[in-house]
Order: structure tokens, then C-alpha cells, then sequence
């Protein structure tokens, strides 16, 4: 591929990633490790929406099969508004605002787990702390103010507490961040920005030479 094609084509990539990489997962389990599994299936039988999925227990099947009656209704009901509305109408007052969801959802994810200097482990160095720090702080802007009120600002807190009400995660990072030093990663850059350059070059993870058990990004991917 020509060079001067590379940041069209990683463009295109990052744009199939922000729209298309939620209902991937949801539909055929991409991105997850084997062991999230139940049991060994067939790659039809990870689906989301299957009630006897290899994703959950035998248990949770009644629940799947609610949610499943549940997004068949809010179908029936967009059927519906297409025949009176309009699928323009439709797709403008539902389907826009549906991918923008998707969009924040998959970056404010992604970002939060992904940075070029955080480490990842194997089985053989992964500890919960280590797991939990394994994440990043990051300054969504007005965003995570105004609209989400401060509730995306502050992951590293929720890792090591998951049961902390987000209207404590500032207090509280506040106060650990002294304790966790340099094992504390927060990225103060811009959003689209920081997507951008994650994107571009958190490719794959490699084995850390003078460090049993941990992963550092690939510097040339």
C-alpha cells in the first residue's frame, strides 16, 4: 500500500472500530479470551443474544431470553415507526443518536485500557493490583463533565474498587494517587487525539525481556 494511503486506511479502520466493534462482540464474542468462556463452542454459539450461549451459565438463560424479548419489541416498534414515519425519519431520530452512543461507549473503553506505557501481564505476572492498575485516568473534557458528570474521568479508582459510587471516585483517586506513585497512569491529553495515537499504536503486546511475566506494546508497530 502506498505510504500516502496508510492514514486514509487507518482512518477507515478507527471508523469501522467506533461503529461496528460493539455489536461484533455482542454477536460472535470478538476481543474476548477463551478462558471468559464456559464451555468450548463453535463460533455461532457465542452470541450475546443466544440463551444457551457459552458466554453464561445455565442459569442466566432466563435473563438472556427476557433481553431478547425486550430488543424484540424495541424492533416491532421501530418496524412500526418506519411504516408511519418514514425509515429516513426513523434512522435520523433513533439510528444516528444510536451509533453516537456506540462511538462514546467503544472509545471511553478503549481508552481506558489502552496506553502506550501500560504494561500487561501474563498468567505468570498478572496479580489483581497489577491487573487493576493496569488501566488509565484520562481528561475527557466537558463531556465527562457536564454530560456525564465526572463519571468516565476516573477509572484507575473503580479497578481497584469496584464498588466505589462514582461521586466518590475524585475524593478517592485524590487520596491513592500519592500511595500508587508511579503505578498511577493518567493521560491529560484530548480525546480525539489520544484515540488517534492509541489506535495507531497500541498494535500488539510483546513479551518484556528484563521483566519476568510482563508486556509492554510493540515500539514499531
Amino acid at each position: 500500500m502506498p505510504r500516502l494511503l496508510v492514514p486514509a486506511f487507518i482512518l477507515l479502520k478507527l471508523i469501522s472500530h467506533q461503529l461496528f466493534a460493539w455489536p461484533t462482540y455482542l454477536l460472535f464474542d470478538v476481543s474476548s479470551g477463551t478462558r471468559s468462556l464456559q464451555k468450548e463452542a463453535t463460533w455461532w454459539r457465542v452470541s450475546h443474544f443466544d440463551p444457551f450461549s457459552s458466554v453464561f451459565r445455565p442459569s442466566e438463560a432466563i435473563y438472556i431470553f427476557l433481553s431478547d424479548i425486550g430488543l424484540a419489541l424495541v424492533s416491532l416498534g421501530l418496524y412500526f415507526a418506519s411504516q408511519a414515519l418514514g425509515v429516513t425519519t426513523v434512522f435520523l431520530l433513533y439510528g444516528i443518536p444510536w451509533f453516537w452512543v456506540h462511538h462514546w461507549l467503544i472509545a471511553i473503553t478503549y481508552l481506558h485500557h489502552n496506553h502506550p506505557e501500560v504494561e500487561h501481564y501474563d498468567e505468570n505476572g498478572w496479580t489483581f493490583v497489577k491487573g487493576a492498575l493496569a488501566t488509565v485516568d484520562r481528561d475527557f473534557g466537558w463531556i465527562d463533565r457536564h454530560l456525564f458528570h465526572g463519571i468516565i474521568g476516573t477509572h484507575v479508582i473503580h479497578h481497584l474498587f469496584a464498588r466505589i459510587p462514582f461521586y466518590y471516585a475524585e475524593d478517592a483517586t485524590a487520596a491513592v494517587k500519592p500511595l500508587l506513585g508511579d503505578l498511577y497512569h493518567q493521560e491529560p491529553g484530548s480525546f480525539y487525539g489520544d484515540l488517534w495515537t492509541t489506535f495507531n499504536y497500541c498494535r500488539y503486546v510483546e513479551q518484556e525481556t528484563t521483566m519476568s511475566g510482563v508486556m509492554k506494546w510493540n515500539k514499531h508497530a
